[in-house]
């Protein structure tokens, strides 16, 4: 947890070693998982990939609770209120076009295109 987050919330020295300890076996179980996914042939990476991905998700929430169970309530509140309101996002949106090499608008060629291009006071 960053220092400014526990000094904000108040922990206690082994409220804080409490923490980076779960952090700590956090990062071992991902290093486990990751583990030589560079010699794998792409489809057997791609596979592993969205392994990863969804025992990541469950390990960040097995993380999160046990990180809520070394708080007090006055803390947990404390940590809610600095994180403030929950959002769902679709990881697919967020990159849905980014690898498929579109040319927008704003792409080679068009009204925001690279430089001397599209329409300019300066021509």
């Amino acid at each position: 947890m960053r220092d400014h987050v526990a000094s904000k919330i108040a922990l206690s020295h082994e409220q804080k070693q409490s923490v980076q300890d779960i952090f700590s076996a956090q990062r071992d179980m991902m290093r486990e998982l990751v583990g030589n996914i560079r010699d794998l042939e792409p489809e057997q990476r791609r596979e592993k990939f969205e392994e990863m991905r969804k025992k990541g998700e469950e390990l960040q929430a097995e993380t999160n609770t046990a990180i809520l169970e070394v708080l007090t309530a006055e803390q947990r509140s404390k940590l809610d209120e600095m994180k403030g309101k929950t959002f769902e996002m679709d990881q697919a949106e967020l990159f849905r076009g980014v690898f498929r090499g579109r040319r927008g608008e704003g792409g080679p060629g068009g009204s925001g295109g690279g430089r001397g291009q599209g329409q300019s006071g300066n021509q």
